[in-house]
This record gives C-alpha cells, structure tokens and sequence, in this order.
C-alpha cells in the first residue's frame, strides 16, 4: 500500500473527491488501511481468545453434525422396522417413481419387487433395476404390501381405498415414518 501512496491518493482526489487523499478506509476500525495499526497485548489476546472461541464452536457443530447424521440412520433403520413390520409375506411395492422413491430406496434395506405409479409413461423403466409398472396393470394388490414414497398423498389413498386396501394392514405412507 505504501508503494502507491502517492498514486492512490491522486486518484482519491481526482475522481473520488476525498481531499485528505485517503484511498482505502476502514470504517469499522476508524484508521486508514495503509497505516500500520499496533494492537496492544489486550487486542491481541482478545483476537486469540475470540479464534479459539468460533473454533471451539466449530468443533462442536461438527460433532453436532456427526451425531444428527448417526441418528437419522437409527431412525431410518427403527422406521423401516416399524412401517414393514405388518406386511408379513407381502411382497414390498413402492409406489410413485419420483425423486422420493429413489431416495428410499438408497435408505432402505429391504427388498423392494416392484414400483408402481400414475404415469404410464414411465411403465417397462426400471429405477436401480427395479421395475415400475402402471398402476392400470397391477392385477393383484393383495400380493404386495405398499409403500406411497410420494409426499402429496392424498389421491393415492383414495385410489387404494377404492381397491379396499387398509392404510398399515395393506400400505403405508413414508411420510409418516422418515423424516
């Protein structure tokens, strides 16, 4: 800074109208920049108590993190248990062939035979080598216990209701049971 002192305040004069020809300023600290600032032992130890403060802090956002990430895989594990422990010999269907489905699947450890969904355009694709079917084709909805991985449900029950499948007996909703 102090090589182009003289340029710098030429120009703060000139084009910016400083007529102390002070270029660059701290405002927050109340001294041009390009003086040297000699802290006193308190500033010092302030700025180091300060630094090892937020690394402290940062140290415990990490471990924070680490045990958020380990609780979400036990309930995601409990959650599983819990919503498959009624489909007994069923076979495990997802239905809706969305973002959703995609991510449970990578979550979930169970075997899943089918994805079913509205849209028979995506009939005969497969997500992660598991084949989605049009739900006009399904035959027998009593063979496969159902999980709806979409999160606006609401038309999808109607339509399981209307096939007199019992929401827990016959299908279950993720939303209800991961986060």
């Amino acid at each position: 800074m102090s090589q182009f002192k003289i340029e710098n305040a030429l120009i703060a004069r000139e084009y910016l109208g400083q007529k102390d020809g002070i270029l660059f300023f701290d405002s927050k600290m109340n001294y041009p920049v390009d003086e040297l600032h000699v802290s006193s032992s308190f500033e010092r130890d302030l700025v180091e108590t300060l630094f090892w403060l937020i690394s402290e802090e940062n140290k415990k956002v990490r471990c924070l993190k680490a045990e958020l990430v380990n609780m979400k895989r036990q309930n995601d594990i409990l959650a599983e248990k819990m919503m498959l422990q009624k489909h007994k010999d069923k076979k495990l269907a997802f239905w809706g062939a969305g973002q959703k489905c995609r991510e449970l699947i990578e979550r979930m450890k169970a075997s899943i035979c089918l994805i079913i969904d509205n849209d028979e355009q995506k009939d005969g694709e497969n997500i992660k080598g598991i084949d989605i079917i049009f739900s006009g084709k399904v035959i027998d909805w009593k063979e496969y216990y159902i999980v709806v991985t979409c999160m606006i449900t609401e038309a999808i029950e109607e339509q399981l209701q209307a096939l007199k499948l019992v929401k827990e007996e016959d299908y279950a909703l993720a939303k209800d049971y991961f986060v």
